[in-house]
């Protein structure tokens, strides 16, 4: 939210949701208040930035994961 937060004069707010997907993973669903259109790959880069790029690899068209174990 931090990070959100910088990008705007604004204050934001958020929703969010966790689930876990078949495999295991995490899964995040946000909604945003307070903030004009962001683009997804900007998304992407913000939350490789939160949680360290080696869990998020943003330079390919799907993110890849650490692998199990």
């Amino acid at each position: 939210m931090r990070k959100l937060n910088r990008r705007s004069s604004r204050d934001v707010s958020a929703i969010w949701r966790l689930e876990f997907q078949e495999r295991g993973a995490p899964h995040f669903h946000l909604i945003v208040f307070g903030l004009d259109y962001i683009k997804k790959e900007d998304v992407a880069k913000l939350w490789a930035d939160t949680i360290g790029q080696k869990y998020w690899d943003t330079s390919k068209d799907e993110p890849a994961y650490p692998s199990p174990g």
